[in-house]
């Protein structure tokens, strides 16, 4: 894969002429990127923060082509969000896995702010996203709810993993979560107007979301148990059979 053939696949069917100038990378980019000429820092480091995308693998191939920050433990994850919320006007979407612990569910968090950036004549506007993975609890929740209050995070479960699995291995990119945050009311990560709930509706809005995964979580662990009694019931009645018909 030729570092055009990258650029093409961080485009994901976007034009890369409008793209390129949008960037302030000039209108020959295309054509030089197409002979294999690679943009100095200065232009690496914009597509680089624009589609968190690694510098390394637009270059090589080698390795992950996103930008992700992996933790192991709930109060790190807590420390990179505060640090990243000492800038305000971040919003969060907390995509967990029900199928791990609850005290500590896997999770990606998804950071996200909007940003306008001079680049020479260019004024960038553009979505910066952080995407963070690791172990979830209190000290992460508290935090979202302390720095980015009632209207600014929302979370969500990943019944199968696939989308935790896809930002975890920095194989998701920055054009599809623009894609699903602009689908999203008022371009936020939620389709919930919190902004006017009281403060203790909100204390109740974010108990129940936060409560509603666990509570599916659960309801799925029934269902797997039961499907499980069924077939050990199967099993016992086939035994039976057999032993009545020897």
């Amino acid at each position: 894969m030729t570092f055009f053939n990258r650029i093409e696949k961080i485009l994901d069917g976007r034009k890369i002429t409008p793209w390129s100038r949008n960037l302030g990378l000039g209108n020959n980019f295309a054509a030089r990127a197409r002979e294999g000429k690679v943009p100095g820092g200065d232009g690496l480091a914009i597509i680089s923060k624009v589609e968190r995308v690694s510098i390394s693998w637009l270059l090589t191939g080698q390795g992950s082509p996103y930008l992700v920050s992996h933790f192991d433990h709930d109060a790190q994850v807590m420390e990179y969000i505060e640090e990243l919320c000492a800038e305000g006007g971040w919003q969060a979407l907390v995509i967990v896995d029900p199928n791990r612990p609850e005290d500590y569910p896997l999770a990606v968090v998804i950071m996200t702010l909007k940003v306008e950036q001079q680049r020479g004549d260019n004024l960038i506007k553009y979505l910066h996203h952080e995407v963070i993975s690791g172990p979830v609890g209190n000290y992460t929740f508290s935090s979202l709810k302390h720095r980015l209050g009632k209207r600014n995070y929302r979370i969500e479960e990943d019944l199968n993993s696939s989308s935790i699995n896809d930002f975890s291995n920095g194989l998701a990119g920055n054009h599809l979560l623009n894609k699903l945050y602009l689908e999203n009311a008022e371009g936020h990560w939620f389709g919930t107007d919190k902004s006017r709930l009281t403060d203790e509706e909100d204390v109740t809005f974010h108990a129940s979301e936060l409560a509603g995964w666990r509570k599916n979580r659960i309801r799925n662990d029934f269902k797997k148990l039961k499907e499980q009694s069924k077939d050990a019931a199967q099993e016992t009645l086939t035994e039976l059979v057999k032993i009545i018909s020897s």
